[in-house]
């Protein structure tokens, strides 16, 4: 997880200098790379602390993946925008989640 914060924040550093220009390859692994590393450093770790894999963690890291590809046609600023969303889009699927009620514990005999 912290690795990918500070990935991300390398990649916003050097967005801020240039926010216009489209990313090159190296920026946009530094600014969806981050993101979908923090994901998976996150989904790693809520899977050793409550045995379970979240799905909005699996998701977030596919549309990173998905959004590579569009980057190269879009400004850094934006590139840094759609890697936000997916974040924040993360943290609101884990708080309705959280929300729902829990299932009752299955009872043993």
């Amino acid at each position: 997880m912290i690795a990918g914060v500070v990935v991300t924040a390398a990649g916003v550093e050097r967005v801020m200098e240039q926010p216009g220009e489209p990313p090159g390859a190296t920026m946009t692994a530094l600014i969806l790379g981050g993101a979908g590393l923090f994901l998976c450093g996150r989904a790693l770790l809520e899977n050793e602390v409550y045995e379970r894999v979240p799905l909005s963690h699996v998701i977030g890291v596919a549309v990173t993946i998905a959004l590579a590809p569009l980057a190269a046609h879009l400004p850094g600023l934006a590139v840094n925008v759609a890697a936000g969303l997916v974040l924040l889009a993360v943290a609101v699927g884990e708080i309705l989640r959280a929300r729902r009620p829990s299932a009752p514990a299955p009872v043993t005999s």
